[in-house]
């Protein structure tokens, strides 16, 4: 498993890197730590930061991978993904979701624990939610962990 820190980093490196946001390092601590805790459970962990430019939450999510996996977003485990940038043509929605569909269970195969993170999230086209269903389904070959930047 690519997972080699405790929760003790993630606590250090939140508390000591991101600024004025008490609450979200709180509940990203809390939600964290719950999921890593609860090792029976199929259970994806989602996340959703919100916030303006600047407040922190690409920061949050690269605390989390480097403290979650070796190399932390460079990690083959993790994966993240920015519609303008991977999505850019309205046109090829239906290109993009056997795409993204075939990289998450790619990933899920080789990790039991993926990363996925999703930049931007609320220019990700609706229909490329759909990809994301099996991650939810407790027969899913892998604990997830999202995270919806907006």
């Amino acid at each position: 498993m690519s997972i080699f820190l405790p929760i003790t980093g993630l606590q250090w490196d939140l508390d000591q890197r991101v600024h004025g946001q008490h609450l979200a390092v709180k509940q990203i601590l809390s939600s964290v730590k719950r999921f890593l805790q609860e090792d029976q459970s199929k259970k994806s962990l989602v996340l959703s930061f919100h916030g303006w430019t600047g407040t922190g939450k690409n920061l949050a999510a690269r605390i989390i991978a480097e403290n979650l996996y070796q190399n932390g977003l460079r990690n083959r485990c993790t994966k993240v993904f920015i519609p303008q940038l991977h999505f850019p043509h309205q046109s090829h929605v239906e290109a993009y979701k056997a795409q993204l569909e075939k990289q998450i269970i790619e990933i899920s195969s080789r990790c039991a624990q993926p990363l996925f993170v999703f930049d931007e999230a609320d220019k990700l086209p609706a229909a490329l939610l759909e990809p994301l269903l099996p991650l939810f389904e407790d027969d899913f070959q892998a604990r997830s962990i999202l995270l919806f930047l907006r």
